[in-house]
């Protein structure tokens, strides 16, 4: 089992409303994500994580749900019903003796019947031969991506300000930013200054994320590829200003 940095947390110190997913180290993470995505529960891996970071494999902490459900922003029943159901896959077990305040527990994650499932599962991808990744689809998987993130931000009224103080709005891709990424062999978002819509500006992926592609053969390309857009964008939008 991998190790994981704990914090000690007074759960019942309400003002402690940080989120801890920094303290679980990156291969974790991502073999946890593709660990979800098999169950179909990925809108629960952020919280797990917090867990794992706030508590620890192996370990049990007084919790109160209360707390859980400011730092989620999620209901206390929703806080119950998804600790129910990493119950049910093995991942923890909890108890609520009083209304807000009980017990969680962390399993080993590893030893559990639903990752020995997935494990099979994902070991068998990885050694069955594997067919040439069809760049073609990859690419036009990417502009749909691209197009979702850039109409909703746009929808939004959400720009990128740059290192020179312009802000900068996404362009939904079209068919010749599409062709552009295939010849490139990169995918390429590509924004425009708010008041000079004709000034094309691009940014690759690499520069986006900080991160390279991962392997053609990784099973779960597409959904990390959006998840790491995502999560760059989000951070710009974040910071930036609402034009």
């Amino acid at each position: 089992m991998k190790k994981t940095k704990t914090n000690k947390i007074n759960f019942e110190n309400k003002t402690d409303l940080k989120r801890y997913d920094d303290l679980v180290p990156e291969d974790l993470k991502q073999d946890l994500l593709r660990f979800f995505e098999y169950h179909k529960i990925t809108y629960m891996y952020g919280f797990y994580i917090d867990l794992i970071g706030r508590i620890g494999f192996l370990r049990t902490s007084n919790v109160n749900k209360q707390v859980l459900s400011y730092i989620h922003n999620i209901t206390i029943r929703t806080i119950k019903n998804r600790l129910k159901k990493l119950e049910s896959l093995g991942l923890v077990n909890f108890n609520f003796k009083k209304k807000h305040y009980g017990k969680i527990k962390l399993n080993d994650y590893e030893q559990t019947k639903a990752y020995e499932i997935y494990q099979n599962t994902y070991q068998k991808q990885q050694q069955d031969p594997i067919n040439p990744l069809n760049y073609n689809q990859f690419y036009s998987d990417s502009k749909q991506i691209i197009g979702e993130i850039a109409r909703n931000s746009q929808k939004l009224g959400l720009g990128i300000m740059d290192k020179f103080g312009e802000i900068l709005q996404m362009r939904s891709p079209t068919k010749e930013s599409l062709e552009r990424m295939k010849r490139l062999e990169r995918i390429i978002i590509e924004v425009n200054p708010l008041n000079i819509p004709n000034q094309i500006k691009s940014i690759t992926y690499d520069d986006l994320t900080k991160k390279q592609l991962p392997k053609a053969t990784c099973s779960y390309l597409k959904a990390i590829v959006k998840k790491r857009m995502k999560e760059s964008l989000n951070e710009f939008f974040d910071k930036q200003r609402i034009f």
